[in-house]
């Protein structure tokens, strides 16, 4: 069987370029996807101006990923899709969609969990049927708190609660994590309380110290990250949930701006003039040093059926460059068929990918991973 094209769409966005740097640096040959042909050549203009001797070959494609036809090019069994491109909730439902039918493979960097629960509910059947595998949310969030519990909990375990605690130690987003911030709350995210996903929108959980991965005067609330979706379905456990572990003042303030988002949410259902807001005050993302200076906790707390508690953490730096290099690495796996034999569906990262082989690779990437 020929090698499948690895194919990287998004890739002129923020996160994508550094997706499209990591893989050059990798040594991986790949094709960019696009709607625009100009841009796309410039791209590959650039990273061949940065690249080191002998880099791989990058090829492009021109891909409106929003129109069915052409998705179809890029979605069938000899293509590894990489996508970038978001708000996926938003514009990703086209190209999961033809993959699924067509029997391709994709794994995506999305942080939002109605997406996922789309994905899951809407194309969980036709990716089985086709063959096709789909794997959201291989990046910083979700990824990594996912592959902890794969290592810290059993699925013949009964648990009361799994949860993860994020813990940064800045707040620098890129433009598509800004926008998607504005938009979740319109998208109804859940929670999985009592057994079931209840819609729960950004802040409405909150718990305070003592408890472990809190510090002093810091507090958690809710974040609707996707593994809140992978662990209530493939653990028995009563709750899954997320938390972003904050100062009490940042707290307050994601608290107003949950209020805020509910009320014009109640006044309109048309995210449009939400984009457009975004687009006219479109900024740079985070330069390198800041990113590299944006240092985090992750933990994960699983609470079994009698009450004990156990926890596995990681800590790093630099959450869009680690994304970069856990999406890159997830790209070689799906290439080089080391997942661990072909399962299809819409699969979690720990349903597809062995968490020992990743944090003992991630050990030696830069920016590193390393389990606390």
């Amino acid at each position: 069987m020929s090698t499948p094209e690895l194919v990287l769409v998004g890739a002129t966005g923020y996160t994508g370029r550094l997706v499209a740097r990591t893989l050059l640096r990798r040594g991986v040959p790949f094709t960019i996807a696009g709607r625009d042909e100009s841009s796309l050549l410039d791209l590959i203009a650039e990273l061949q101006d940065t690249a080191q001797p002998h880099p791989p070959p990058i090829g492009h494609r021109v891909v409106d990923i929003e129109s069915h036809s052409d998705v179809d090019s890029i979605a069938g069994p000899e293509h590894v899709v990489l996508s970038c491109a978001g708000p996926f909730h938003l514009i990703g439902h086209s190209l999961a969609r033809a993959v699924a039918r067509r029997g391709g493979t994709y794994a995506d960097i999305s942080g939002e969990e109605p997406f996922v629960a789309w994905l899951m509910k809407e194309l969980a059947v036709p990716a089985r049927t086709s063959g096709a595998l789909l794997i959201p949310s291989c990046a910083f969030e979700s990824f990594v708190s996912d592959m902890l519990a794969d290592r810290l909990c059993s699925r013949e375990a009964i648990y009361r609660e799994i949860a993860s605690y994020y813990q940064l130690g800045s707040h620098a987003t890129s433009p598509g994590t800004a926008l998607t911030m504005r938009l979740v709350p319109h998208w109804e995210p859940a929670a999985f309380v009592k057994g079931d996903f209840v819609a729960t929108g950004p802040g409405e959980i909150r718990r305070s110290p003592p408890h472990p991965g809190i510090p002093e005067g810091q507090v958690a609330v809710f974040a609707p990250y996707p593994e809140v979706r992978f662990w209530g379905t493939q653990y028995p456990t009563a709750s899954a949930l997320s938390f972003l572990v904050l100062g009490r003042s940042e707290a307050a303030l994601l608290g107003r701006s949950a209020r805020s988002g509910a009320a014009d949410k109640a006044t309109s259902s048309d995210v449009t003039s939400i984009v457009a807001r975004h687009r006219r005050r479109t900024r740079p993302g985070p330069a390198a040093n800041r990113r590299s200076s944006q240092r985090f906790t992750v933990m994960v707390q699983a609470i079994d059926e009698t009450g004990d508690a156990s926890e596995m953490a990681v800590e790093g730096s630099d959450p869009y460059g680690l994304s970069a290099e856990i999406l890159t690495w997830v790209g070689r796996e799906l290439v080089e068929d080391n997942a661990g034999g072909r399962v299809t569906g819409v699969r979690a990262p720990s349903e597809v990918f062995d968490a020992d082989r990743f944090f003992d690779e991630a050990r030696g990437w830069e920016p590193a991973l390393v389990l606390r």
